[in-house]
């Protein structure tokens, strides 16, 4: 009868409470929500629509042991303690209800009210364990399953990742080969034509001897500006892709920069480590980087010398450009390293640099080779 007593007791309770956790439940349902709404959003940007979508509907093995043992093990352990934490403290209230014999305790027999308080004291102990499991079990399996799903999510975004790194070399190579075919474009085209107009300016401009002059003027100003836009179109072309690269490689290419380079300074040293050739494209942003660090210091540091280092070891290209000027460059005052650091952050690389006021000026450069 007791235990029909204290059940109906707890049904009651229930149901008298549960227009309370109906209203809390309808409180947190938006929240709730929400998140769930965001971590979506976050899901299809860092993992992409087609690896969420290809969740798989089994879990791993791990996350279901967890949820099939430790999960009922959380809950069987606590009730248990509070069932204990309750009986003890209540027993001087029942144990002359139940039998008129002593009946076992934990610690001693309950066949006195000395010995009852004394198991009730030893409740109240179990009840403040019990509290503390209550809290720190549920949180522990929360942690445990966090721990497992963080594993699966890391195992996704490596997949990601490894999709994104491939997609991406994928890109500059295309790219690449795009500007190539530019290149070659302007050179044997575009290039080749105005040359032509140009030896045919030149002989025009032999043979007009009998013409006003106003006329022969009018021809060498037009010779003038085909040669104008030959150089400008030599430059565009160098701009889009070195020919250089592809006839003397990166080390070819680096030490005609220093070359040019060079009438400024009283040298510039260079040391070019690289056993293979790089891929096209990263090979390229290496002339590139080299070749804007190396116009600012001719002209905004006022130095002397410089030293350019590139070194690979097959996984990573590190680039060092140093120079002995006045030091103090300044990132956004235009001296082109903002536009340094967008073309090294394309291949996901690093690119830092020291210039205390005095010098000297260390411009250091990684990137990925791969």
């Amino acid at each position: 009868m007791f235990a029909n007593a204290l059940t109906g007791v707890r049904a009651l309770l229930l149901v008298l409470r549960w227009p309370v956790l109906a209203a809390r439940h309808q409180a947190l349902r938006p929240r709730f929500d929400a998140l769930v709404a965001r971590q979506r959003r976050l899901d299809t940007i860092a993992l992409g629509p087609a690896e969420r979508g290809s969740q798989p509907a089994i879990r791993p093995v791990p996350w279901l042991l967890c949820q099939a043992v430790l999960g009922p093990g959380v809950l069987a352990l606590s009730s248990v303690m509070w069932a204990f934490a309750l009986v003890t403290v209540s027993t001087p209230l029942w144990w002359r209800l139940v039998s008129e014999n002593p009946l076992p305790g934990v610690v001693v027999m309950v066949g006195s009210t000395n010995n009852a308080f004394v198991v009730t004291l030893l409740g109240f102990v179990v009840t403040l364990i019990a509290a503390a499991c209550s809290h720190g079990l549920p949180r522990w399996h929360a942690g445990v399953n966090l721990l497992l799903a963080g594993g699966m999510r890391r195992g996704r975004l490596t997949r990601r990742i490894a999709v994104l790194t491939e997609s991406r070399a994928g890109a500059l190579e295309v790219q690449a080969a795009e500007l190539r075919r530019i290149e070659r474009d302007l050179h044997d085209g575009v290039q080749a034509r105005l040359e032509s107009l140009s030896m045919v300016l030149g002989l025009l401009d032999f043979k007009l001897h009998e013409v006003p002059a106003d006329t022969r003027q009018l021809v060498a100003h037009a010779r003038d500006q085909v040669g104008e836009a030959l150089r400008e179109l030599r430059d565009l072309v160098r701009g889009v892709y070195p020919p250089i690269l592809a006839d003397r490689g990166l080390t070819g290419g680096i030490e005609s920069l220093a070359e040019h380079a060079g009438s400024g300074l009283r040298g510039i040293a260079v040391t070019v480590d690289v056993a293979d050739r790089l891929a096209v494209a990263l090979e390229s942003a290496v002339y590139f980087v080299v070749a804007e660090a190396l116009t600012n210091v001719v002209k905004h540091s006022d130095a002397d010398q410089a030293e350019v280092t590139v070194r690979s070891d097959g996984h990573r290209v590190r680039i060092n450009v140093m120079d002995d000027g006045r030091g103090g460059a300044d990132e956004q005052a235009g001296t082109g390293l903002a536009g340094l650091r967008r073309r090294v952050a394309a291949f996901d690389g690093e690119l830092s640099l020291s210039s205390p006021v005095g010098g000297p000026t260390v411009l250091h450069v990684e990137m990925p080779c791969a």
